[in-house]
């Protein structure tokens, strides 16, 4: 994740477990419009409760 630096190593761990390919472009655009780390981890979180 170039735009927020290092990332913790669960985060890591769990986008590189992700296999679906739309799963992962709705990731990268997602990352591309959060504001912040946090704010991507915590829609990460929403996609898992789904």
């Amino acid at each position: 994740m170039e735009r927020f630096g290092l990332i913790k190593p669960d985060l890591s761990v769990k986008i590189k477990g992700i296999v679906n390919r739309e799963i992962l472009k709705s990731l990268l655009k997602l990352a591309i419009r959060a504001n912040s780390l946090s704010e991507f981890e915590g829609k990460l979180k929403q996609l898992d409760n789904c």
